[in-house]
């Protein structure tokens, strides 16, 4: 028999074992572990250490949603067994890791859409000082007094600063 049929072989022998999976509410959550402690609506005993992440190393990459303290959440037991067991759905999510958050937050598309809006907005106004502005011809020596005259409004408008909180999603990180 060849390595592959052979593989395929105890494949369909593991996927004769159903895979359990519970509801619970949710205990305790470990996000330096990335882990959860949970109790089963059903009555039966408390889990412990459910993954919240596919693998077993330590890295934090993937995804990873890590679920609120007291929501629901269904827990899934590998081969049934209740010590390698993960979280495959929650109710409420406390925050969400792609590839890890080395990166930080994702930017919140509607408010960084303001901001640039609003400096475009201004931007758009200095150009239209400059095709409206005419020139003093007649005055010698004018130095540019004129266009500063006609920019007087533009520039008496400052933009407002725009902090990282503002554009930044801490709930949902990437790396």
């Amino acid at each position: 028999m060849s390595e592959t049929s052979e593989l395929i072989r105890l494949l369909k022998e593991l996927s004769k074992v159903p895979l359990l999976t519970i509801v619970a509410e949710v205990t305790k959550v470990d996000e330096d572990e990335f882990t959860i402690d949970a109790k089963p609506l059903d009555g039966t005993p408390e889990l412990f250490d459910i993954r919240l992440k596919s693998g077993i190393d330590s890295s934090n990459e993937g995804l990873i949603v890590v679920p609120e303290k007291g929501s629901h959440v269904l827990v899934t037991l590998i081969n049934n067994d209740p010590n390698k067991a993960f979280v495959s759905g929650t109710n409420k999510v406390a925050s969400i890791q792609l590839r890890g958050d080395e990166f930080g937050g994702l930017v919140k598309v509607k408010e960084l859409a303001d901001v640039v809006k609003e400096i475009k907005d201004d931007l758009n106004s200095l150009k239209q000082v400059f095709t409206t502005w005419v020139p003093v011809a007649s005055t010698p020596g004018d130095g540019g007094a004129s266009l500063k005259a006609a920019a007087a409004t533009w520039y008496a408008q400052l933009l407002a600063p725009t902090s990282e909180s503002q554009l930044k999603n801490d709930n949902v990180t990437h790396g």
